[in-house]
């Protein structure tokens, strides 16, 4: 079920720059540091499929830094570029559509955020509904704005658990 451009990725992390804003509990390491909101976004895919726990444990054995000749499968001892590489790889481009969809539907307010994100997609001439990285990116930000958006986020993983949609390339 992998993508297959490994830990590298395609350029640059999922979770980079553009509309961060708010923040949960006053905090602002999370809005800070991009690897945070990643790795809660892995965590949350973790605990809503199966497919997803396999598909990180495998990514890990194969692309993670190691410790003790362990790979280390924690995703909060990861960096952003790692998260997205995975994020990126190996969730289908279609769970990512529907999360966004989701979280839009339920939090209206967020309707005004994905608008900018996605004029900031068209301006470097991307379609935000085919690349992951506009996707990954917006649920980022609105995670760290409402809480809520917690709840869509695992709805990425469910199309790997029923047999529908490619991992994103």
């Amino acid at each position: 079920v992998h993508g297959g451009s490994g830990a590298g990725g395609d350029g640059g992390d999922a979770g980079g720059s553009g509309g961060g804003g708010g923040g949960s509990g006053g905090s602002s390491s999370a809005a800070d540091d991009p690897s945070m909101a990643l790795g809660r976004m892995v965590k949350l895919l973790q605990r809503a499929s199966d497919t997803v726990k396999v598909c990180w444990d495998s990514f890990c054995d194969q692309h993670a830094p190691r410790v003790k000749g362990m790979a280390v499968r924690d995703p909060r001892r990861q960096t952003a570029e790692f998260l997205g590489a995975f994020l990126r790889t190996e969730i289908p481009i279609v769970g990512w559509a529907e999360a966004v969809q989701g979280a839009v539907l339920r939090i209206p307010a967020l309707s005004e955020l994905w608008e900018r994100f996605a004029h900031e997609a068209n301006e470097d001439g991307c379609d935000p509904w085919d690349s992951p990285v506009p996707l990954i990116r917006f649920l980022c930000s609105a995670l760290l704005q409402h809480e809520e958006v917690a709840e869509v986020i695992g709805s990425a993983a469910t199309c790997l658990d029923s047999g529908g949609g490619q991992p994103a390339s």
